[in-house]
């Protein structure tokens, strides 16, 4: 320890003189540390190269278009068969209406375990309860080879390849034309000639047709001759040929092809004759 005594002494303290009695201080505070402390060494720090930090340039994703155009398609064109030709022509005055009233006028008016067969509110409605079943109701009075025909045919339960559709030219139960329509959509002619059974034309999808029920389908019939034309809701269907013509009764019916009640009525029955 250093004790300085002063006594009356006068001691002119210039600045360098100042800074040598700080720094021997100092060092004799540091030496009398050493002494009592043992230091710890301090850890060598491994030196660190920072590289700069590359920031990825950010691209602009793309536009998400939540509702997307339709594309344009070119229309589809359907054609119509010979459509400067009248296919109707030369209908003439009216043979007969049927108003649906009269039990007299039709056959199979009934009620079995099968389905039933009635006139009400002048429809005929065939109702048919039993899978693979067909019920028919014939016109009493035949009529000429030639006419023009209408009748409305209202689907009520119906469906896949169950049937409903009318009878022409009739001679017997072996010998007459079907036009069937299916309840998905489908269309054929079956002939059947002393039991033997043709199909002039296969089934066909038609757009005019219903599918299933409730379904309506205007049934217009054109026949002269050996030509006989079909149409549905005024849309032209097909034509066939009958090798051989002749008058007969008309009539309707219904089959059931599936598990499930089929029910059909038909209403509005015209028929015109067709001019020479």
């Amino acid at each position: 320890m250093i004790q300085i005594i002063s006594k009356r002494v006068s001691i002119n303290f210039s600045p360098k003189r100042y800074i040598v009695i700080f720094l021997i201080t100092l060092g004799t505070f540091y030496l009398s540390a050493c002494t009592t402390v043992k230091s710890t060494p301090n850890p060598i720090i491994p030196s660190i190269t920072l590289s700069p930090t590359k920031i990825p340039r950010m691209v602009p994703s793309a536009t998400i278009e939540w509702f997307l155009p339709t594309p344009t398609t070119r229309p589809i064109k359907i054609p119509t068969s010979m459509p400067t030709q009248n296919l109707r022509p030369e209908i003439g005055d009216l043979i007969f209406e049927e108003n649906f009233i009269s039990t007299q006028d039709w056959s199979g008016i009934s009620h079995t375990t099968n389905g039933s067969i009635s006139l009400s509110d002048n429809h005929l409605n065939i109702v048919i309860s039993t899978p693979k079943t067909t019920l028919i109701s014939l016109y009493g009075t035949p009529i000429s080879k030639n006419y023009y025909l209408e009748t409305t045919a209202n689907t009520n339960i119906c469906g896949g390849s169950d049937e409903f559709g009318l009878l022409l030219r009739i001679r017997s139960m072996i010998n007459m034309i079907r036009f069937s329509l299916a309840c998905d959509g489908k269309a054929q002619i079956v002939r059947i000639v002393d039991g033997s059974i043709t199909y002039p034309k296969s089934w066909m999808t038609f757009g005019a047709i219903p599918i299933g029920a409730p379904g309506v389908a205007k049934i217009s019939i054109w026949a002269k001759d050996k030509e006989i034309r079909f149409f549905v809701n005024d849309q032209y269907l097909f034509t066939m040929q009958d090798p051989a013509p002749t008058g007969g009764q008309i009539g309707v019916y219904a089959h059931s092809a599936n598990d499930s009640i089929i029910s059909v009525n038909f209403s509005n029955l015209v028929v015109k004759a067709l001019n020479p």
